[in-house]
């Protein structure tokens, strides 16, 4: 079984190395954070120009908390462009490897030194992690961003 394993550890490596070196990646990656990049620009410039129109709350102006102004949260144009595009960023990155590799013979040529099912779920985790860093990583830039010069009050209840 310990053979077995490290075959498909290895298969796995392989195929997130594949992955996240791949063109596709690095197109979606850089749309998502072009994206998330114009919504801080856009948070820092002109979301500070309105801030003194706001109300005071204890001493400060109330601009809301992180939790609501960040690109997950907020309604604003980024956060529906990225709402739109996100099918499409997460599936850009590694989504056509299969059509590729089964069009080279390469599949083939993997099955016949192991197991379909291994390369299979190797195939999967890789979509899976090389789509989710796509999405998950500029997202995390907008919080982190928006955390710079926003408070983290308490959210409203609902």
């Amino acid at each position: 079984m310990g053979a077995a394993n490290a075959k498909f550890t290895s298969l796995v490596k392989l195929e997130c190395s594949k992955a996240f070196r791949s063109l596709g990646f690095w197109v979606a990656f850089l749309i998502a954070e072009g994206i998330a990049g114009y919504f801080l620009w856009k948070h820092f410039t002109i979301g500070s120009e309105w801030m003194g129109e706001l109300p005071m709350k204890k001493g400060w102006f109330y601009t809301g908390s992180a939790y609501g102004q960040w690109l997950g949260a907020k309604a604003d144009v980024e956060k529906n462009a990225f709402l739109f595009l996100l099918p499409l960023l997460a599936a850009l990155p590694y989504g056509s490897s299969y059509i590729h590799e089964r069009e080279d013979g390469y599949i083939r040529q993997v099955v016949t030194r192991g197991d379909k099912k291994s390369y299979f779920l190797a195939k999967w985790i890789a979509v899976f992690c090389s789509g989710a860093a796509v999405i998950a990583i500029p997202l995390a830039t907008s919080f982190l961003g928006v955390m710079l010069d926003t408070p983290l009050w308490d959210p409203l209840p609902i």
